[in-house]
């Protein structure tokens, strides 16, 4: 009986850590690169400006929401809406109005992150906010996943729309 129970409790402990694994899909527009992996740990990131309730805001960059404390990266930028900003849990991407924006802060250490496309497109990855064809390096095309470990943040560029689902474990 107490076997049944240590391996009960270490099935629920190996689940409770893969639970917080996030997967989550983004559409990156043609021709605009577009940030797409947020900071790996926030508690060294530098702020970029806090979040009002409806703020224009920049692709790449992160900001604070000032009522809850909580840091999320702008993947797509844009405009939020009228008393909307991001208020989600970790791993949860939100879009408002025009700006979509991932919780930057997991409760377990990331280390990679996979991305598979979902169209046929070529598709330029940099390790910075802005992708760009002479990143052939990291030119991918349709059918591929890409892996990164990076801690930074990482965009992708495509001359045409294609969705992305990303898995950061």
């Amino acid at each position: 009986m107490k076997k049944l129970i240590l391996i009960t409790l270490a099935v629920l402990a190996v689940g409770a850590a893969f639970a917080q694994d996030a997967e989550y899909a983004i559409t990156v527009p043609a021709t605009n690169s577009t940030a797409i992996l947020p900071p790996r740990n926030n508690k060294q990131v530098n702020i970029d400006g806090l979040w009002t309730t409806n703020s224009v805001v920049t692709n790449g960059q992160i900001f604070r929401v000032l009522t809850t404390k909580q840091d999320y990266m702008v993947l797509v930028g844009g405009t939020t809406s009228t008393n909307t900003y991001p208020s989600g849990t970790a791993g949860q991407v939100e879009t408002s109005g025009s700006a979509t924006a991932i919780h930057c802060n997991y409760l377990s250490p990331r280390t990679a992150a996979h991305i598979s496309q979902l169209a046929d497109a070529d598709l330029w990855y940099w390790t910075g906010l802005t992708a760009s064809t002479n990143g052939g390096q990291y030119a991918y095309l349709e059918g591929q996943q890409f892996r990164t470990n990076e801690k930074g943040a990482v965009s992708v560029w495509s001359a045409t729309e294609v969705k992305l689902t990303i898995w950061d474990q």
